[in-house]
């Protein structure tokens, strides 16, 4: 990464559900890099210009070449943040009613296994 390079997720313009985005050039112009028609975009975090990952209401996705193509390895829904340190390690904070509200998740084989740091009901209501 660099001082040039950056990452967001929002909203579609058209109405067409959410989208990520990317600027190389220090936000003169964006990129639309992926788009989704169903839940929210909460965070996105890019440990590196390779390993992006997204977090969503309804899935986690991950990118390991720089958003030229996505996979959306295990995840539970209601996913609210992500912090991610490589394409293969993460963590992410739960939030919403499943069996995992309110936990802290950890991943280091690119989020095909996740296991449970923190969970607990005061914990309800995480976002990083």
């Amino acid at each position: 990464m660099d001082a040039n390079s950056a990452w967001t997720v929002g909203g579609s313009l058209d109405g067409g559900g959410y989208v990520v985005l990317h600027t190389g050039d220090g936000g003169s112009n964006w990129t639309k890099m992926y788009s989704f028609g169903f839940g929210d975009a909460n965070e996105v975090s890019a440990a590196n210009a390779s390993a992006v990952w997204v977090a969503c209401d309804s899935q986690i996705l991950r990118s390991t070449d720089g958003g030229q193509s996505w996979d959306n390895p295990s995840s539970p829904p209601y996913t609210m943040g992500i912090s991610a340190v490589s394409s293969e390690e993460a963590w992410a904070v739960v939030n919403g009613e499943t069996s995992q509200s309110g936990s802290i998740l950890h991943t280091s084989d690119g989020g095909a296994t996740w296991t449970t740091q923190l969970s607990g009901e005061t914990l309800a209501l995480l976002w990083t």
